[in-house]
């Protein structure tokens, strides 16, 4: 009979009691290493902390096109003849990222508003209501100074209805007009982006209107955008 383990009292070599199972020998370690709990060397993980086999995630990097859309003149307020002034518009716009710091877009101006004269309208020579609709195009470009933070420039160019009211007799008769003008606006400012995952963000932009005499703009003007990025690895 082969050697099993140990010796006895006696001298001589050891047998496994009936049933039990023969004691496997240790497998020995690496110098300078230890015992995982499954007996085998334990592993040195290397120090930047990966752990080895595993699979690394590379960072989301943006691809060169985006789309970009903004909200505008969003606004409800009544107006002096007792009625209700409305405006709502969007911007979309493709974009390009010419480097990772500066990129441009170019889109279409969308607006609608309308404008009702209240129930006394017919009374004092006004018509009910009008409806009107703003058509332009704009192009913008954003370059980034620091991390999130971001230059911006933006020219818009949009063929606008507007009305006007004349006083034919004070506060009893008046006359409405409809027109047509087209305006422009070099908008310049700041803004700031906070991410919303990976393809997601969000632009607030506060921009000085260089020309707010020709065109529908506060001096100031808050922007908020939505970005989306396509593509991207």
């Amino acid at each position: 009979m082969r050697p099993s383990g140990g010796i006895d009292d006696d001298g001589r070599v050891a047998q496994p009691l009936p049933g039990s199972r023969p004691v496997q020998p240790t497998t020995p370690a690496r110098p300078g290493g230890s015992i995982d709990d499954d007996g085998r060397p334990a592993q040195t993980l290397p120090q930047n902390g990966t752990v080895p086999g595993a699979t690394l995630q590379s960072e989301y990097k943006p691809g060169k096109l985006f789309l970009y859309g903004t909200a505008l003149r969003l606004g409800l307020s009544n107006n002096y003849f007792n009625g209700t002034d409305f405006s709502a518009g969007v911007a979309p716009a493709l974009g390009y990222r010419i480097t990772d710091r500066l990129s441009v877009a170019a889109g279409p101006v969308l607006v609608y508003r309308s404008a009702n004269f209240g129930p006394d309208a017919a009374a004092l020579g006004l018509p009910n209501s009008y409806k009107m609709r703003d058509l332009g195009v704009r192009g913008l470009a954003q370059f980034t100074v620091f991390k999130t933070v971001f230059l911006h420039a933006e020219y818009e160019s949009t063929r606008s209805q507007d009305y006007f009211v004349n006083e034919v007799v004070p506060r009893q008769q008046y006359e409405a007009f409809r027109y047509q003008r087209t305006t422009t606006a070099l908008l310049l400012g700041v803004g700031y982006r906070q991410r919303l995952g990976d393809r997601f963000a969000v632009d607030g932009a506060l921009l000085y209107n260089s020309n707010s005499g020709s065109n529908y703009y506060n001096v100031l003007v808050q922007r908020l955008s939505l970005v989306y990025n396509l593509g991207g690895k």
